[in-house]
């Protein structure tokens, strides 16, 4: 037993209408363009204004408040966050998600830029890089966008200090270090490492060779 189903047919568009719809959609994508245009110049002139994310904005606002206060009478920047919540949050909230990125990527540089490497502690900087490495195998947003190919490797810097290379890479980088240069890639962390250990750039050339035959 067939089930046959009637075909639904809409009456035609005369041309009145046609051009009716027509000029609506134009007026609505011309709007929609206005907005995006209007709201994009705002967020850029906000991104402007303060700089950074939200903790950058807090603590520009922080030193316009502490400005010729004596250190006994100047604000803590927790205390601050705190009493002023909604006024940071409102700009920072406001910007498109692109902007919000870039922001945030600025603040990572300057806390990057500020980071002093110690080996005080090699167990707490050993979990620091077995963090960061763990993220960056969870992070596939940057190739996803971008298509590029990437290898992240880190090595201590010092003979007398015992840590594990990390080595983080793409297919291709793999099939690149097993094809062309011959060799698995945990052989090449630890080729690096001897090169970085062995102080080989203050050597000659035809040295620094042979830690790769």
């Amino acid at each position: 037993m067939s089930i046959w189903k009637a075909k639904h047919i809409y009456a035609k568009l005369l041309d009145v209408q046609k051009v009716a719809r027509r000029e609506k959609l134009i007026k609505l994508t011309n709007d929609i363009t206005t907005v995006q245009d209007a709201y994009q110049e705002e967020a850029h002139a906000i991104a402007k204004d303060n700089g950074r994310g939200r903790k950058g904005n807090s603590i520009q606002k922080l030193n316009k408040e502490n400005e010729g206060c004596v250190p006994e009478d100047r604000l803590k920047l927790p205390a601050f966050i705190k009493a002023h919540s909604s006024q940071l949050t409102s700009s920072y909230l406001r910007l498109m998600m692109a902007d919000k990125n870039c922001l945030w990527e600025n603040v990572n540089t300057l806390h990057m830029s500020c980071v002093k490497v110690t080996h005080v502690n090699p167990k707490a900087l050993q979990k620091d890089v077995n963090t960061t490495f763990k993220t960056m195998q969870t992070e596939i947003s940057i190739q996803a966008r971008t298509g590029l190919e990437r290898m992240y490797l880190a090595v201590w810097g010092d003979i007398k200090q015992f840590h594990e290379p990390k080595l983080f890479y793409t297919a291709k980088v793999e099939s690149f270090i097993k094809d062309v240069l011959g060799m698995e890639p945990k052989h090449f962390a630890l080729k690096v490492k001897s090169w970085v250990v062995g102080d080989f750039v203050a050597q000659k050339v035809s040295q620094c060779l042979r830690v790769f035959m």
